[in-house]
């Protein structure tokens, strides 16, 4: 299990995890660019997997696990 750090902390390419949700820092400036690839297996994720996986943005303060 990685530490916990704020994503501003990470290089663009860096994996993270954020309880359960993996993906890949694109880039990083007020918010972040994230591109979610991996979801929990949870009812309310599987029923909305199109709308969680893919690109978002995210505040850069958002507390993840390195991978």
């Amino acid at each position: 299990m990685g530490k916990k750090v704020k994503l501003r902390t990470l290089k663009p390419g860096a994996r993270f995890n954020k309880n359960g949700t993996e993906g890949v820092l694109l880039s990083i400036g007020i918010n972040a660019e994230v591109m979610v690839y991996s979801l929990p297996n949870i009812e309310h994720y599987n029923e909305n997997e199109s709308y969680y996986k893919g690109k978002h943005t995210w505040s850069a303060g958002t507390l993840v696990e390195e991978q």
